[in-house]
Protein backbone atom coordinates (compact mmCIF):
# COMPACT_ATOMS: atom_id res chain seq x y z
CA UNK A 1 0.00 0.00 0.00
CA UNK A 2 1.49 3.60 -0.32
CA UNK A 3 1.42 6.13 2.20
CA UNK A 4 -2.41 7.37 1.22
CA UNK A 5 -3.68 4.49 1.21
CA UNK A 6 -2.71 4.07 4.81
CA UNK A 7 -3.67 7.26 5.68
CA UNK A 8 -7.34 6.11 4.13
CA UNK A 9 -7.35 3.06 6.06
CA UNK A 10 -6.91 4.24 8.88
CA UNK A 11 -9.07 7.25 8.69
CA UNK A 12 -11.69 5.33 7.25
CA UNK A 13 -11.88 3.03 10.24
CA UNK A 14 -11.04 5.43 12.90
CA UNK A 15 -11.97 9.04 11.33
CA UNK A 16 -11.70 10.32 14.72
CA UNK A 17 -7.87 9.78 15.00
CA UNK A 18 -7.57 12.24 11.53
CA UNK A 19 -6.11 15.70 13.97
CA UNK A 20 -4.46 13.69 16.06
CA UNK A 21 -2.39 10.99 13.65
CA UNK A 22 -2.40 13.54 9.95
CA UNK A 23 0.99 15.13 10.88
CA UNK A 24 2.99 11.91 12.28
CA UNK A 25 1.80 8.86 9.81
CA UNK A 26 4.97 9.73 7.25
CA UNK A 27 7.28 9.89 10.61
CA UNK A 28 5.94 6.62 12.02
CA UNK A 29 6.26 4.54 8.78
CA UNK A 30 9.76 5.83 7.99
CA UNK A 31 10.24 4.52 11.67
CA UNK A 32 9.04 1.13 11.23
CA UNK A 33 10.99 1.07 7.67
CA UNK A 34 14.29 1.26 9.73
CA UNK A 35 16.09 -1.99 10.73
CA UNK A 36 16.79 -2.16 14.50
CA UNK A 37 17.66 -5.07 16.17
CA UNK A 38 14.10 -6.66 15.86
CA UNK A 39 14.45 -6.49 11.87
CA UNK A 40 12.21 -4.03 9.87
CA UNK A 41 8.58 -4.19 11.00
CA UNK A 42 7.43 -2.52 7.45
CA UNK A 43 9.00 -3.26 4.58
CA UNK A 44 9.22 -0.36 1.50
CA UNK A 45 10.07 -1.30 -2.11
CA UNK A 46 10.91 2.02 -3.24
CA UNK A 47 10.10 1.75 -6.94
CA UNK A 48 6.80 1.78 -6.22
CA UNK A 49 6.70 3.50 -3.16
CA UNK A 50 4.59 0.95 -1.07
CA UNK A 51 4.93 -0.86 1.82
CA UNK A 52 4.22 -3.75 2.73
CA UNK A 53 4.14 -6.46 6.07
CA UNK A 54 6.99 -8.88 6.38
CA UNK A 55 5.48 -12.54 5.48
CA UNK A 56 6.55 -13.60 8.70
CA UNK A 57 4.28 -10.55 10.12
CA UNK A 58 1.59 -11.30 7.28
CA UNK A 59 1.34 -15.37 9.16
CA UNK A 60 0.66 -14.30 12.20
CA UNK A 61 -1.82 -12.32 11.71
CA UNK A 62 -4.02 -14.12 9.49
CA UNK A 63 -4.20 -17.07 11.88
CA UNK A 64 -5.15 -14.27 14.61
CA UNK A 65 -8.05 -13.36 12.18
CA UNK A 66 -8.96 -16.90 11.63
CA UNK A 67 -8.88 -17.40 15.18
CA UNK A 68 -11.38 -14.21 15.75
CA UNK A 69 -13.44 -15.01 12.63
CA UNK A 70 -14.33 -18.32 14.17
CA UNK A 71 -14.79 -17.33 18.19
CA UNK A 72 -17.22 -14.48 16.37
CA UNK A 73 -18.92 -17.35 14.55
CA UNK A 74 -18.83 -19.44 18.19
CA UNK A 75 -19.85 -16.35 19.79
CA UNK A 76 -23.67 -16.29 17.19
CA UNK A 77 -24.13 -20.40 17.67
CA UNK A 78 -24.36 -19.91 21.43
CA UNK A 79 -26.84 -17.68 21.39
CA UNK A 80 -28.83 -19.31 18.61
CA UNK A 81 -28.53 -22.63 21.04
CA UNK A 82 -30.04 -20.20 23.99
CA UNK A 83 -32.91 -19.09 22.39
CA UNK A 84 -33.49 -22.69 20.67
CA UNK A 85 -33.84 -23.79 24.85
CA UNK A 86 -36.23 -21.22 25.35
CA UNK A 87 -38.74 -21.70 22.66
CA UNK A 88 -39.47 -23.37 19.65
CA UNK A 89 -39.13 -21.87 15.77
CA UNK A 90 -37.78 -21.48 13.05
CA UNK A 91 -33.85 -21.30 12.92
CA UNK A 92 -34.75 -17.25 11.70
CA UNK A 93 -36.25 -16.40 14.73
CA UNK A 94 -33.29 -17.78 16.47
CA UNK A 95 -31.25 -15.68 14.86
CA UNK A 96 -33.37 -12.47 15.28
CA UNK A 97 -33.25 -13.32 19.23
CA UNK A 98 -29.40 -13.71 18.95
CA UNK A 99 -28.87 -10.89 16.81
CA UNK A 100 -30.39 -8.62 19.05
CA UNK A 101 -28.80 -10.30 22.25
CA UNK A 102 -25.98 -9.36 20.77
CA UNK A 103 -26.74 -5.93 20.30
CA UNK A 104 -27.48 -5.58 23.46
CA UNK A 105 -23.47 -6.45 24.76
CA UNK A 106 -22.22 -4.30 21.82
CA UNK A 107 -24.28 -1.47 23.63
CA UNK A 108 -23.44 -2.12 26.88
CA UNK A 109 -19.58 -0.84 26.00
CA UNK A 110 -20.41 2.19 24.51
CA UNK A 111 -23.01 3.11 27.41
CA UNK A 112 -21.03 1.65 30.29
CA UNK A 113 -17.92 -0.18 29.26
CA UNK A 114 -15.48 0.51 32.15
CA UNK A 115 -17.99 -0.98 34.59
CA UNK A 116 -18.83 -4.18 31.58
CA UNK A 117 -14.94 -4.86 31.71
CA UNK A 118 -14.39 -4.47 34.85
CA UNK A 119 -18.24 -7.25 36.02
CA UNK A 120 -16.17 -9.70 33.00
CA UNK A 121 -12.89 -9.24 34.41
CA UNK A 122 -13.68 -9.59 38.06
CA UNK A 123 -12.66 -12.92 39.93
CA UNK A 124 -15.33 -12.02 42.32
CA UNK A 125 -18.97 -12.25 41.97
CA UNK A 126 -20.50 -8.71 40.81
CA UNK A 127 -23.63 -7.42 39.38
CA UNK A 128 -24.12 -6.48 36.04
CA UNK A 129 -24.08 -2.98 35.04
CA UNK A 130 -27.06 -1.23 35.39
CA UNK A 131 -27.47 -0.04 31.98
CA UNK A 132 -28.52 -4.26 30.84
CA UNK A 133 -32.26 -2.83 31.13
CA UNK A 134 -32.44 0.16 28.91
CA UNK A 135 -30.03 -1.24 26.43
CA UNK A 136 -32.41 -4.13 26.13
CA UNK A 137 -35.17 -1.84 25.30
CA UNK A 138 -33.07 0.00 23.18
CA UNK A 139 -32.58 -2.99 20.54
CA UNK A 140 -36.00 -4.08 20.70
CA UNK A 141 -37.34 -0.66 19.80
CA UNK A 142 -34.82 -0.36 16.90
CA UNK A 143 -35.63 -3.36 15.86
CA UNK A 144 -38.56 -4.93 13.58
CA UNK A 145 -40.67 -6.72 16.64
CA UNK A 146 -43.63 -5.39 16.85
CA UNK A 147 -47.15 -5.94 19.08
CA UNK A 148 -47.46 -8.95 21.72
CA UNK A 149 -44.12 -9.93 20.74
CA UNK A 150 -42.22 -7.21 22.62
CA UNK A 151 -42.81 -8.84 25.76
CA UNK A 152 -41.88 -11.76 25.23
CA UNK A 153 -38.63 -10.91 23.27
CA UNK A 154 -37.69 -8.66 26.19
CA UNK A 155 -37.91 -12.12 28.30
CA UNK A 156 -35.85 -14.00 25.99
CA UNK A 157 -33.37 -11.50 25.45
CA UNK A 158 -32.86 -10.90 29.40
CA UNK A 159 -32.75 -14.69 29.93
CA UNK A 160 -30.12 -15.32 27.33
CA UNK A 161 -27.65 -12.02 28.27
CA UNK A 162 -27.91 -14.05 32.23
CA UNK A 163 -26.74 -16.85 30.76
CA UNK A 164 -23.64 -15.78 28.75
CA UNK A 165 -22.97 -13.11 31.54
CA UNK A 166 -23.20 -15.91 34.71
CA UNK A 167 -23.02 -19.64 33.07
CA UNK A 168 -21.49 -18.63 30.20
CA UNK A 169 -19.11 -21.33 28.35
CA UNK A 170 -15.58 -20.29 27.48
CA UNK A 171 -16.26 -19.61 23.87
CA UNK A 172 -18.45 -16.09 24.67
CA UNK A 173 -16.86 -15.46 27.62
CA UNK A 174 -13.17 -15.20 25.58
CA UNK A 175 -15.48 -13.00 23.17
CA UNK A 176 -16.47 -10.84 26.03
CA UNK A 177 -13.19 -10.71 27.26
CA UNK A 178 -11.94 -9.79 24.01
CA UNK A 179 -14.26 -7.15 23.36
CA UNK A 180 -13.20 -5.53 27.04
CA UNK A 181 -9.55 -5.27 26.08
CA UNK A 182 -10.74 -3.79 23.05
CA UNK A 183 -12.96 -1.05 24.52
CA UNK A 184 -9.90 -0.14 26.91
CA UNK A 185 -7.74 0.23 24.68
CA UNK A 186 -10.14 2.43 22.78
CA UNK A 187 -10.98 4.42 26.02
CA UNK A 188 -7.24 4.82 26.56
CA UNK A 189 -6.92 6.70 23.69
CA UNK A 190 -9.85 8.66 24.62
CA UNK A 191 -11.51 7.51 21.40
CA UNK A 192 -14.68 6.96 24.23
CA UNK A 193 -18.22 8.91 24.16
CA UNK A 194 -18.01 9.67 27.87
CA UNK A 195 -14.98 10.79 28.21
CA UNK A 196 -15.02 13.14 25.01
CA UNK A 197 -18.43 14.54 26.47
CA UNK A 198 -16.50 15.05 29.67
CA UNK A 199 -13.83 17.15 28.24
CA UNK A 200 -16.02 18.41 25.72
CA UNK A 201 -18.58 19.88 28.70
CA UNK A 202 -15.51 21.23 30.61
CA UNK A 203 -14.12 23.03 27.85
CA UNK A 204 -17.31 24.97 27.72
CA UNK A 205 -17.01 25.86 31.21
CA UNK A 206 -13.36 27.45 31.05
CA UNK A 207 -12.50 30.70 31.53
CA UNK A 208 -8.80 31.07 30.35
CA UNK A 209 -6.27 34.15 30.40
CA UNK A 210 -3.64 33.78 27.52
CA UNK A 211 -0.42 34.01 28.01
CA UNK A 212 1.86 36.36 26.09
CA UNK A 213 4.24 33.58 24.84
CA UNK A 214 1.19 31.87 23.71
CA UNK A 215 0.15 34.89 21.53
CA UNK A 216 3.86 35.76 20.48
CA UNK A 217 4.23 31.91 19.51
CA UNK A 218 1.33 32.53 17.60
CA UNK A 219 2.12 35.26 16.18
CA UNK A 220 5.50 33.89 14.71
CA UNK A 221 3.95 30.91 12.86
CA UNK A 222 2.26 33.23 10.56
CA UNK A 223 4.03 31.46 7.06
CA UNK A 224 4.08 27.67 8.42
CA UNK A 225 2.35 25.06 7.00
CA UNK A 226 -1.47 24.70 8.75
CA UNK A 227 -0.42 21.64 10.19
CA UNK A 228 2.50 22.76 12.11
CA UNK A 229 1.02 25.98 13.28
CA UNK A 230 0.34 23.85 16.77
CA UNK A 231 0.00 27.35 18.86
CA UNK A 232 -2.33 29.21 16.20
CA UNK A 233 -4.17 25.63 16.23
CA UNK A 234 -4.69 25.29 19.42
CA UNK A 235 -6.45 28.76 19.92
CA UNK A 236 -8.57 28.45 16.92
CA UNK A 237 -9.40 24.59 17.89
CA UNK A 238 -10.43 25.55 21.78
CA UNK A 239 -12.53 28.63 20.52
CA UNK A 240 -14.25 26.19 18.11
CA UNK A 241 -14.90 24.33 21.35
CA UNK A 242 -16.11 26.43 23.15
CA UNK A 243 -13.26 27.72 25.63
CA UNK A 244 -13.72 31.23 26.57
CA UNK A 245 -10.17 32.81 25.88
CA UNK A 246 -9.35 35.88 27.37
CA UNK A 247 -6.74 38.48 26.56
CA UNK A 248 -5.84 40.63 29.43
CA UNK A 249 -4.42 44.36 29.43
CA UNK A 250 -1.38 42.92 31.03
CA UNK A 251 -0.71 40.34 28.57
CA UNK A 252 -1.16 43.10 25.79
CA UNK A 253 0.89 45.38 27.04
CA UNK A 254 3.54 42.16 27.29
CA UNK A 255 3.19 41.28 24.01
CA UNK A 256 3.25 44.79 22.39
CA UNK A 257 6.10 45.21 24.01
CA UNK A 258 7.81 42.39 22.83
CA UNK A 259 7.23 43.05 19.06
CA UNK A 260 8.91 46.75 19.80
CA UNK A 261 11.19 45.09 21.16
CA UNK A 262 12.09 42.70 18.59
CA UNK A 263 11.44 46.04 16.06
CA UNK A 264 14.44 47.35 17.67
CA UNK A 265 16.48 44.59 17.77
CA UNK A 266 16.24 44.13 13.99
CA UNK A 267 16.77 47.56 13.45
CA UNK A 268 19.70 47.40 15.48
CA UNK A 269 21.57 43.80 14.47
CA UNK A 270 19.96 42.94 11.58
CA UNK A 271 18.51 45.83 9.12
CA UNK A 272 22.31 46.65 7.42
CA UNK A 273 23.41 43.00 7.19
CA UNK A 274 19.75 41.15 5.99
CA UNK A 275 21.35 40.16 2.97
CA UNK A 276 24.08 37.75 4.28
CA UNK A 277 22.26 36.50 7.08
CA UNK A 278 21.73 32.26 6.81
CA UNK A 279 19.54 30.32 8.28
CA UNK A 280 22.38 29.09 10.77
CA UNK A 281 23.07 32.81 11.96
CA UNK A 282 19.43 33.77 12.11
CA UNK A 283 19.05 30.52 14.52
CA UNK A 284 21.00 32.09 16.86
CA UNK A 285 18.83 35.14 17.53
CA UNK A 286 16.89 35.79 20.81
CA UNK A 287 13.71 36.83 19.25
CA UNK A 288 11.38 33.89 18.22
CA UNK A 289 9.46 36.36 15.41
CA UNK A 290 12.76 37.50 13.81
CA UNK A 291 13.64 33.94 14.01
CA UNK A 292 10.30 32.91 12.11
CA UNK A 293 10.83 35.95 9.55
CA UNK A 294 13.99 34.63 8.12
CA UNK A 295 12.74 30.98 7.89
CA UNK A 296 10.27 32.20 6.05
CA UNK A 297 12.18 34.46 3.35
CA UNK A 298 14.33 31.70 3.02
CA UNK A 299 11.36 29.81 1.83
CA UNK A 300 10.18 32.09 0.02
CA UNK A 301 6.90 33.08 1.99
CA UNK A 302 7.18 36.69 2.87
CA UNK A 303 9.39 39.58 1.26
CA UNK A 304 10.65 41.56 3.94
CA UNK A 305 10.44 42.82 7.53
CA UNK A 306 8.25 45.77 7.24
CA UNK A 307 5.54 43.21 6.03
CA UNK A 308 5.59 40.44 7.84
CA UNK A 309 5.26 42.86 10.86
CA UNK A 310 2.96 44.39 8.80
CA UNK A 311 1.08 41.11 9.18
CA UNK A 312 -0.33 42.21 13.20
CA UNK A 313 0.47 46.15 13.12
CA UNK A 314 0.99 48.72 10.94
CA UNK A 315 5.00 49.58 10.90
CA UNK A 316 4.63 53.20 11.12
CA UNK A 317 2.60 52.19 14.27
CA UNK A 318 4.98 50.78 16.15
CA UNK A 319 6.48 53.28 17.93
CA UNK A 320 3.13 54.96 18.94
CA UNK A 321 0.24 54.30 21.00
CA UNK A 322 -1.93 53.61 17.92
CA UNK A 323 0.17 50.31 17.59
CA UNK A 324 -0.92 48.64 20.75
CA UNK A 325 -4.62 49.01 19.28
CA UNK A 326 -4.42 47.68 16.54
CA UNK A 327 -2.53 44.79 17.65
CA UNK A 328 -5.08 44.43 20.15
CA UNK A 329 -8.15 44.78 17.67
CA UNK A 330 -6.17 41.88 15.72
CA UNK A 331 -6.27 39.37 18.18
CA UNK A 332 -9.32 39.64 19.60
CA UNK A 333 -10.62 39.11 15.77
CA UNK A 334 -8.52 36.72 14.93
CA UNK A 335 -9.02 34.24 17.56
CA UNK A 336 -12.07 35.22 19.32
CA UNK A 337 -10.45 36.44 22.19
CA UNK A 338 -12.39 38.57 25.24
CA UNK A 339 -10.22 41.82 26.42
CA UNK A 340 -10.02 41.75 30.14
CA UNK A 341 -9.25 45.49 31.36
CA UNK A 342 -6.65 46.19 34.27
CA UNK A 343 -9.13 47.31 36.58
CA UNK A 344 -11.28 43.85 36.36
CA UNK A 345 -8.61 41.99 37.97
CA UNK A 346 -7.45 44.55 40.68
CA UNK A 347 -11.28 45.09 41.97
CA UNK A 348 -10.69 40.85 42.55
CA UNK A 349 -7.19 41.17 44.12
CA UNK A 350 -5.19 43.29 46.84
CA UNK A 351 -3.44 46.00 45.70
CA UNK A 352 -0.89 44.94 48.80
CA UNK A 353 0.06 41.62 47.70
CA UNK A 354 0.33 42.71 43.91
CA UNK A 355 2.79 44.55 44.80
CA UNK A 356 4.68 42.66 46.79
CA UNK A 357 5.13 39.94 44.52
CA UNK A 358 6.02 42.58 41.30
CA UNK A 359 9.10 43.79 44.15
CA UNK A 360 9.81 40.43 44.75
CA UNK A 361 10.06 39.48 41.10
CA UNK A 362 12.16 42.34 40.59
CA UNK A 363 14.60 42.63 43.31
CA UNK A 364 16.02 38.33 42.04
CA UNK A 365 15.62 40.05 38.15
CA UNK A 366 13.11 37.85 36.83
CA UNK A 367 11.64 40.51 35.25
CA UNK A 368 13.58 43.42 33.63
CA UNK A 369 10.82 46.83 34.83
CA UNK A 370 8.23 47.69 36.86
CA UNK A 371 5.56 47.73 34.83
CA UNK A 372 6.07 44.08 33.27
CA UNK A 373 7.14 42.59 36.75
CA UNK A 374 3.11 44.40 38.14
CA UNK A 375 1.28 42.66 35.10
CA UNK A 376 2.81 39.57 35.81
CA UNK A 377 1.85 40.17 40.05
CA UNK A 378 -1.58 41.03 38.83
CA UNK A 379 -2.61 38.69 36.69
CA UNK A 380 -1.88 36.14 39.35
CA UNK A 381 -3.99 37.21 41.66
CA UNK A 382 -6.53 38.31 39.82
CA UNK A 383 -7.16 34.68 38.30
CA UNK A 384 -7.47 33.80 42.50
CA UNK A 385 -9.76 36.86 42.52
CA UNK A 386 -11.95 35.95 39.80
CA UNK A 387 -12.17 32.10 40.95
CA UNK A 388 -13.81 33.56 44.46
CA UNK A 389 -15.82 36.43 42.43
CA UNK A 390 -17.33 33.38 40.51
CA UNK A 391 -18.08 31.26 43.32
CA UNK A 392 -15.59 28.38 41.80
CA UNK A 393 -14.14 27.85 45.27
CA UNK A 394 -17.27 27.48 47.29
CA UNK A 395 -18.94 25.16 45.14
CA UNK A 396 -17.81 21.11 43.81
CA UNK A 397 -18.06 20.04 40.88
CA UNK A 398 -16.36 17.39 38.51
CA UNK A 399 -14.77 19.48 36.10
CA UNK A 400 -12.62 21.42 38.87
CA UNK A 401 -11.55 24.88 38.32
CA UNK A 402 -12.88 26.97 35.72
CA UNK A 403 -10.45 30.16 35.43
CA UNK A 404 -6.96 29.56 34.27
CA UNK A 405 -3.62 31.63 33.04
CA UNK A 406 -2.34 28.97 30.31
CA UNK A 407 1.18 29.80 29.97
CA UNK A 408 4.50 28.24 29.69
CA UNK A 409 6.37 30.82 31.84
CA UNK A 410 7.91 29.65 35.50
CA UNK A 411 9.97 32.01 36.95
CA UNK A 412 7.04 33.58 38.62
CA UNK A 413 5.92 30.14 40.40
CA UNK A 414 9.15 30.62 42.62
CA UNK A 415 7.69 33.42 44.27
CA UNK A 416 4.26 32.31 44.75
CA UNK A 417 4.50 28.54 46.50
CA UNK A 418 2.99 30.58 49.84
CA UNK A 419 0.19 31.72 48.02
CA UNK A 420 -0.37 28.07 46.09
CA UNK A 421 -0.71 26.84 49.21
CA UNK A 422 -2.65 29.40 51.20
CA UNK A 423 -5.18 29.03 48.14
CA UNK A 424 -4.79 25.35 48.04
CA UNK A 425 -4.87 25.72 44.01
CA UNK A 426 -2.43 26.63 41.80
CA UNK A 427 -3.23 29.10 38.85
CA UNK A 428 -1.19 28.32 35.67
CA UNK A 429 -2.91 25.59 33.29
CA UNK A 430 -0.01 23.58 31.03
CA UNK A 431 -0.57 24.41 27.13
CA UNK A 432 -0.61 20.90 26.72
CA UNK A 433 -3.23 20.38 28.32
CA UNK A 434 -5.37 21.97 26.08
CA UNK A 435 -3.83 20.96 23.06
CA UNK A 436 -4.18 17.31 24.12
CA UNK A 437 -7.48 17.23 25.58
CA UNK A 438 -9.50 19.77 24.29
CA UNK A 439 -8.46 21.08 21.26
CA UNK A 440 -7.12 17.61 19.71
CA UNK A 441 -10.06 15.92 21.23
CA UNK A 442 -12.06 13.39 18.98
CA UNK A 443 -15.12 14.23 17.64
CA UNK A 444 -18.10 12.63 19.97
CA UNK A 445 -20.12 11.44 16.63
CA UNK A 446 -17.43 10.00 15.17
CA UNK A 447 -16.21 8.17 17.76
CA UNK A 448 -19.63 6.73 18.62
CA UNK A 449 -20.13 5.73 14.76
CA UNK A 450 -17.09 4.03 14.90
CA UNK A 451 -17.70 1.96 18.53
CA UNK A 452 -20.83 1.04 16.40
CA UNK A 453 -18.76 -0.27 13.99
CA UNK A 454 -16.16 -1.70 15.67
CA UNK A 455 -17.68 -3.52 18.78
CA UNK A 456 -20.02 -6.29 16.06
CA UNK A 457 -17.41 -6.72 14.26
CA UNK A 458 -14.58 -9.14 14.07
CA UNK A 459 -11.88 -6.21 13.92
CA UNK A 460 -13.37 -5.33 17.38
CA UNK A 461 -12.12 -8.40 18.49
CA UNK A 462 -8.64 -8.17 16.55
CA UNK A 463 -7.81 -4.65 18.57
CA UNK A 464 -8.13 -5.94 21.62
CA UNK A 465 -4.42 -7.76 20.39
CA UNK A 466 -2.68 -4.42 20.28
CA UNK A 467 -3.16 -3.44 24.03
CA UNK A 468 -0.70 -4.41 27.20
CA UNK A 469 -1.76 -6.77 29.70
CA UNK A 470 -0.45 -4.58 32.23
CA UNK A 471 -2.44 -1.75 30.69
CA UNK A 472 -5.49 -3.81 31.02
CA UNK A 473 -5.16 -4.87 34.50
CA UNK A 474 -4.34 -1.49 35.74
CA UNK A 475 -7.50 0.12 34.31
CA UNK A 476 -9.48 -2.85 35.81
CA UNK A 477 -7.66 -2.12 39.37
CA UNK A 478 -8.82 1.49 39.30
CA UNK A 479 -12.39 0.63 38.42
CA UNK A 480 -12.18 -2.18 41.20
CA UNK A 481 -11.16 1.15 43.43
CA UNK A 482 -13.61 3.41 42.35
CA UNK A 483 -17.10 1.55 41.71
CA UNK A 484 -17.54 1.50 45.55
CA UNK A 485 -17.29 5.40 45.53
CA UNK A 486 -20.49 7.11 46.73
CA UNK A 487 -21.24 9.91 43.98
CA UNK A 488 -20.01 12.90 46.21
CA UNK A 489 -16.71 11.03 46.59
CA UNK A 490 -16.24 10.58 42.78
CA UNK A 491 -17.00 14.00 41.88
CA UNK A 492 -14.68 15.00 44.60
CA UNK A 493 -12.21 12.96 43.47
CA UNK A 494 -12.57 13.24 39.53
CA UNK A 495 -12.26 17.30 40.58
CA UNK A 496 -9.20 17.14 42.37
CA UNK A 497 -7.71 14.91 39.38
CA UNK A 498 -8.66 16.85 36.72
CA UNK A 499 -6.72 20.09 38.45
CA UNK A 500 -3.95 18.40 38.60
CA UNK A 501 -3.76 17.10 35.03
CA UNK A 502 -4.35 20.94 34.42
CA UNK A 503 -0.86 21.66 35.74
CA UNK A 504 1.26 18.96 35.44
CA UNK A 505 4.67 19.58 34.16
CA UNK A 506 5.90 15.72 34.36
CA UNK A 507 3.83 14.71 32.31
CA UNK A 508 4.88 13.78 29.00
CA UNK A 509 2.82 14.04 25.52
CA UNK A 510 3.01 13.95 22.23
CA UNK A 511 1.80 17.12 21.31
CA UNK A 512 3.66 20.24 22.74
CA UNK A 513 3.99 23.87 22.25
CA UNK A 514 7.78 23.74 23.35
CA UNK A 515 9.22 22.62 19.85
CA UNK A 516 9.72 25.25 17.27
CA UNK A 517 9.47 24.16 13.48
CA UNK A 518 10.70 26.71 10.95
Amino acid sequence: MTEEQIRERIFDRFPWSLKLLKGHIRQRLDKLRTKDEAGREVRWYRKEKKYCLPYETRLVIKKENQTDESLKIKFAEELKLLAADLFDADDGEYETVAGLSSNVVHSIFEKQGLLFAHFLFAEEETEAPPVVVDCIDDAIVNSRVTGSYIEQYRDYIETIIRKVFYHGSPSPREYLTNLSRTYVLLFTLQAEPRVIEYFSTMSASFRLFLGSDIIVKALSERYLNEENQVARNLLKMASASGVSMLLSECVLEEVYTHIRGTYYEFINYFTEVEPYITREISRNSGKILIRSYFYAKQEGRVKSWKSCLGQFITYSNIERPDGRDELKRYLLAEYCLTFVENSELESASSENDVRTLADAMLASDDKKNEALAYNTALQVYGIYGLRSKHKETTTSTEYGLKTWWITNQTRVLKHTSKVIRKQRAKYIMRPEYILNFIAMSPNCEDVRTSFRSIFPSVFGIQLGHRLRDDVFRKVMSEVREWKNYEPGRITALTSDLSDRLKVDRLKRYNLTLNEERP
